[in-house]
């Protein structure tokens, strides 16, 4: 089964649009719970990139369809797509994306209507979709 972890990054430094020291600590303790990734893409956000290198020791594919001004979510839902797409049986990714446009991508996954139910995710917080297009959160 395909899977694409959706995730906040790690907490930003507001001094250097990074992550913290404890953003750091947060991704290496989250490796040992998360599966291997054969695909990670990220916002071109500095510290959505951090987050995806910290996360997975690997070189993220930058896509701006992940960025922070696509609070829409619908740009956010057609990379989840495109993403599954690519995936090969039982291969898994991430995107390491931002929380405005995490909450509207997630209601339009579950066909809610947006900020219907407001969901706020925390660093490192986000949701699964797997193949069959079936959600869950990640906390």
């Amino acid at each position: 089964m395909k899977h694409i972890f959706v995730l906040r990054h790690a907490q930003k430094n507001l001094l250097t649009s990074g992550i913290t020291k404890k953003g750091e600590e947060e991704c290496h303790e989250a490796q040992r719970v998360l599966p291997q990734f054969s695909l990670v893409i990220c916002s071109e956000k500095k510290r959505c990139y951090e987050t995806a290198v910290q996360l997975t020791n690997t070189e993220p594919q930058a896509d701006s369809r992940a960025n922070i001004e696509h609070d829409s979510g619908k740009e956010l839902a057609a990379l989840i797509f495109e993403t599954l797409k690519k995936l090969q049986d039982n291969e898994n990714a991430v995107i390491i994306t931002h929380e405005p446009c995490l909450g509207p991508a997630f209601s339009l996954l579950q066909q809610k209507i947006p900020h219907q139910e407001p969901i706020h995710f925390g660093a490192l917080q986000g949701f699964i979709i797997d193949e069959k297009k079936k959600v869950k959160l990640v906390h």
